[in-house]
């Protein structure tokens, strides 16, 4: 009753942990654990295809095959010694983190299956336990730091941060790379500065914007969940404050950058929009008409945050079909494993291409106005460096381009001449 339920419960983590490694390149880690907790459920099956189920069925036919062969062959085994020893040595093994301090193959044993999944689930659970209760009574900066914004002229200074989503800045052309110009628009605007070596925080969306939107720095995840961010300081300065994003804010464990948005005087989120528009899939472009609207009905000082879908995987669904800035072939499989690498990249530059535009459109709207605006990446993304996929890795060796990030600030022509 105890040891056949744990044992295919662990066949099958040990089933879904394989898929992952072989057509994701994730090995079941924390970062991985909190990317599939917290992401939204229409993200998730982006992940998923029957190869899964295959996996996860394959791995399951091992403990059906042994318990066959205990219960037929009883009399030549000890239920109790078979079922037994296994477990104590296993309860004395996490007891006493003998895991970690035994090491196969140059490895310490925490690395290995059964060890890693009660390990990477205590750490995710007490590392990133999201303080939904201190949250409630965050730290004010506003009580600790003086704050003064003198505006050199009467027009009022819209701010607009656009947080992007897994877009790296080593293949980008805003910063020289030349195989293809993924961002016709951007490069040809006056008054940008991209910054090369800009970093994330983290690996993941849940982790870096509480990191981006507060004053603390990794690892101190808990100042940055009791902290309240930037959208407070604007406001004690006086700023109409408003949040309109395409990823959602309260889905579960979503506590955690979903405080940092409620700061806001006004949100809009992407249920909102799809509610709006009775559709499930939502394009970047569509938080446009919000974005105008917030723009035009503020007439003095305007704090406005943009949380883009961007570069999130499955890349083919980031960008209408209609849109034509597409490099071909692209991505036709959800299994990483069954496209080329060619392909893979293709489908990634074309989100890129399809954020360089949806970034023209919002430029467009501030043409005109005294504006400053900085964009800045969550995170980076693995295209199969390395034979490693995607992002929320964590530990001492992350992948460098899941910490490669776009970012760059833009100014009005407006903005420049009131500060020269």
């Amino acid at each position: 009753f105890i040891s056949t339920p744990i044992t295919m419960v662990l066949f099958a983590v040990g089933g879904i942990a394989t898929y992952y490694l072989v057509n994701f390149g994730k090995t079941l880690d924390n970062g991985v654990i909190i990317d599939l907790l917290s992401v939204e459920k229409e993200l998730i099956y982006d992940y998923i295809s029957w190869h899964l189920i295959l996996y996860i069925s394959i791995s399951l036919l091992i403990p059906i095959i042994i318990e066959f062969i205990l219960v037929k062959y009883a009399i030549l085994f000890s239920n109790k010694i078979i079922i037994g020893f296994p477990l104590t040595c296993l309860i004395i093994a996490v007891i006493h983190n003998i895991p970690q301090k035994l090491d196969f193959l140059g490895r310490p044993m925490l690395d290995y299956p059964p060890f890693k999944h009660f390990y990477v689930t205590q750490q995710f659970l007490t590392k990133y336990n999201f303080y939904t209760n201190q949250t409630k009574t965050k730290h004010d900066l506003t009580t600790t730091y003086t704050l003064e914004f003198t505006p050199t002229l009467n027009d009022p200074l819209t701010v607009v941060l656009v947080i992007g989503e897994s877009m790296r800045g080593d293949i980008n052309s805003l910063n020289g790379y030349t195989e293809y110009n993924n961002m016709p628009f951007l490069t040809s605007r006056p008054h940008l500065v991209s910054f090369p070596k800009a970093k994330s925080s983290a690996t993941t969306t849940r982790v870096a914007i509480p990191y981006m939107l507060t004053n603390a720095t990794p690892p101190d995840f808990e100042k940055a969940m009791n902290t309240k961010g930037i959208i407070s300081l604007f406001k004690k300065l006086g700023f109409k404050t408003s949040w309109i994003g395409n990823q959602g804010l309260f889905g579960y464990y979503d506590a955690n950058y979903a405080s940092n948005a409620l700061e806001a005087d006004f949100i809009i989120s992407n249920n909102d929009i799809r509610i709006h528009l009775n559709q499930k899939l939502i394009y970047d472009e569509n938080l446009l008409p919000y974005v105008r609207n917030r723009l035009n009905e503020v007439k003095s000082n305007h704090l406005l945050v943009v949380h883009l879908i961007g570069s999130h995987w499955h890349f083919n669904n980031r960008y209408p079909d209609s849109f034509c800035h597409k490099l071909t072939p692209t991505c036709t499989s959800f299994s990483v494993s069954e496209v080329t690498n060619q392909e893979l990249l293709n489908s990634y530059h074309n989100t890129v291409v399809y954020t360089d535009h949806v970034l023209n459109l919002i430029l467009q709207e501030l043409d005109t106005k005294n504006a400053i605006l900085l964009y800045a990446s969550d995170h980076g993304f693995s295209l199969n460096e390395q034979n490693i996929f995607g992002n929320a890795y964590e530990g001492p060796n992350i992948p460098k381009e899941q910490l490669t990030i776009e970012m760059f600030s833009w100014v009005s022509d407006q903005f420049l001449q009131n500060n020269k």
